[in-house]
């Protein structure tokens, strides 16, 4: 008796060679994507440790807001950003933070203060600690905010922290900006950059240039004096 394969029986060869060859298809495409250049991207300084470093290689508990973080969150001054990182809150007397605490530590008012800020605040290297209402946003490279003792190297004003505002750095080509911003409460603002050399040689030295107008009636309204402009803000 000769027996002869059914037709099912090829069919069914056939299904499963096709689901073999399926399923050898993503593993050689990865095997293959596997091949390429790694992406590598750029390492984040931090200016505002003793010594600048790489932020993989900061001991200190840090916060690093660099300036496409700034420009999502829409931050125009840094207490924009300072009820967004973890231990750092603020009060103030006006309508900017001006007492800052990191883990707690700092002043609280002009009145029951400490003797000394406790949470440095510097702009490119300028000691602003106490006043830290003048720290405006606009053409900022990035916000570094390290918590813990900073006294090496900004003494017993930075006892409990630091918050480090970084400017950006001359360009060796022309460079200019401007951005306008108009929002509820009468917001307007303004802001103008340039940057370059001083002169077409070689060896010619850079400069840059930024200033901001920041002007609001504020969010208030006095009914005994019928003004909306009692909190409002103008700034330069």
């Amino acid at each position: 008796m000769t027996l002869k394969p059914l037709p099912l029986q090829t069919k069914l060869s056939k299904l499963s060679f096709t689901l073999i060859i399926a399923g050898l298809s993503p593993l050689t495409i990865s095997q293959a994507s596997d091949t390429s250049t790694p992406l590598v991207m750029a390492p984040v300084i931090v200016e505002s440790s003793l010594r600048a470093s790489q932020s993989d290689d900061l001991a200190a508990s840090h916060s690093i807001i660099n300036a496409q973080t700034l420009l999502e969150k829409g931050a125009s001054h840094f207490d924009d950003i300072l009820l967004q990182t973890p231990n750092v809150n603020f009060s103030g007397q006006s309508s900017r933070a001006r007492h800052i605490q990191i883990r707690g530590i700092g002043e609280l008012d002009d009145y029951t203060g400490a003797p000394n800020p406790s949470v440095g605040v510097s702009i490119d290297n300028i000691d602003f600690s106490g006043i830290g209402m003048t720290a405006n946003l606009f053409d900022v490279k990035q916000v570094e905010v390290l918590r813990g003792p900073q006294s090496s190297r900004y003494g017993n004003s930075a006892l409990a922290g630091l918050i480090h505002i970084q400017s950006n750095d001359p360009t060796p080509y022309r460079e200019n900006r401007i951005e306008t911003t108009i929002g509820t409460d009468q917001l307007r603002e303004v802001g103008l950059m340039t940057s370059g050399p001083f002169s077409s040689a070689k060896d010619s030295g850079q400069y840059r240039i930024a200033i901001q107008k920041h002007l609001s009636d504020g969010f208030m309204k006095n009914d005994y004096l019928n003004r909306t402009d009692t909190n409002g803000k103008d700034e330069l």
